[in-house]
């Protein structure tokens, strides 16, 4: 028997910021091909592997708590959707 997902969505404030060139060059290594940072309020983070940001879906590759009150995201975008843009 297969598990059957549904998804779930809501809205969160976030602050983006720049993506580094030491990020790119070690997620680039990996094979990751950075998109966003995205930080937010670590309460709001749930776990969740997929966001929407900027009316694209986005996997989380890596997370980063700063201080107890900013939380960073890393995003990249989801293979094989967003219009057929990867």
């Amino acid at each position: 028997m297969r598990p059957i997902y549904s998804e779930t969505s809501r809205e969160i404030l976030c602050r983006d910021e720049p993506v580094s060139r030491s990020e790119y060059f070690s997620a680039g290594q990996i094979g990751i091909d950075p998109e966003a940072l995205v930080i937010i309020n670590p309460v709001e983070f749930h776990g969740e592997k997929l966001v929407e940001y900027q009316g694209r879906r986005m996997t989380i590759y890596r997370r980063y708590e700063r201080s107890e009150n900013e939380l960073e995201l890393y995003l990249q975008l989801v293979l094989g959707q967003n219009g057929g843009s990867t």
